[in-house]
């Protein structure tokens, strides 16, 4: 039953400094810690999820600081979350205090999921809207 930190930014121009001591600091009994950058609404995000499944064996646990570090995706997540189960991989998440294996942990991370998605979806209509003014008033 090995454990994974996985420490993640979108970008190389991140610092993942502060995300590993905490990840660290949450779980000094980890077995291995991994870092990468990664968009999490990229497509490649999901080639990146699968390789953190395909390293896994049934009751190892991959942490994540918090849950937007897994993805930005709501989709992407699901398939994520439902990947892991099905290999029977634990999934945590450190910030939110969500352990996926219990059912209120399932629930909690999919319901948060959710609203991240709507902000993701509210904040692309306000940029469209600011475009299209920015449009007008150019015109």
């Amino acid at each position: 039953m090995k454990k994974y930190l996985i420490a993640r930014c979108s970008s190389i121009g991140q610092k993942l400094d502060s995300q590993i001591a905490e990840l660290k600091k949450a779980h000094p009994d980890h077995d291995e810690l991994i870092t990468g950058f990664r968009s999490g609404v990229s497509a490649k995000n999901k080639a990146e999820l699968q390789r953190y499944i395909d390293m896994c064996e049934p009751s190892d646990s991959l942490v994540f600081l918090r849950l937007s570090r897994v993805s930005r995706s709501l989709r992407q997540s699901l398939w994520f979350f439902a990947e892991a189960e099905k290999k029977k991989i634990n999934i945590v998440l450190v910030k939110e205090q969500i352990d996926l294996s219990t059912t209120a942990g399932r629930f909690q991370a999919h319901m948060l999921m959710v609203c991240y998605q709507v902000q993701k979806e509210i904040q692309l209509e306000k940029d469209v809207r600011h475009a299209v003014h920015g449009l007008e008033i150019l015109e």
